[in-house]
């Protein structure tokens, strides 16, 4: 596969705090979302990629912590059921939430 974030590699998003990468992919998931409530199946499939490419640079981080690396794995797994089309824009919605509460509570974002 093609890296669809050419400038980004292991040692550049390994150096983003866990919270910044939970969210950046949150951020990715959130426009396949949108695609998918518009049945935009070609974006929504465009976007999904970039989620899974940011996933992978996740789990390859070594200062993963173990449990995280494990949901992060199941996570993905129900990504990639969403990316073959089963029950997309249901699923979408129950993965976007479960993504979002593995962030750590102190990781907060304050506006």
């Amino acid at each position: 596969m093609n890296q669809l974030h050419p400038n980004l590699n292991p040692a550049k998003w390994g150096s983003l705090p866990k919270d910044r990468q939970i969210l950046n992919i949150a951020s990715e998931f959130t426009r396949a979302k949108q695609w998918l409530e518009q049945d935009n199946r070609q974006y929504a499939g465009h976007s999904l990629d970039r989620v899974l490419e940011l996933v992978d640079l996740t789990i390859q981080d070594k200062n993963c912590g173990r449990g995280f690396f494990h949901e992060l794995l199941r996570w993905r797994e129900q990504v990639g059921v969403l990316y073959v089309g089963a029950q997309m824009k249901t699923e979408a919605n129950l993965l976007l939430r479960s993504l979002l509460d593995s962030l750590p509570q102190t990781s907060i974002i304050q506006t």
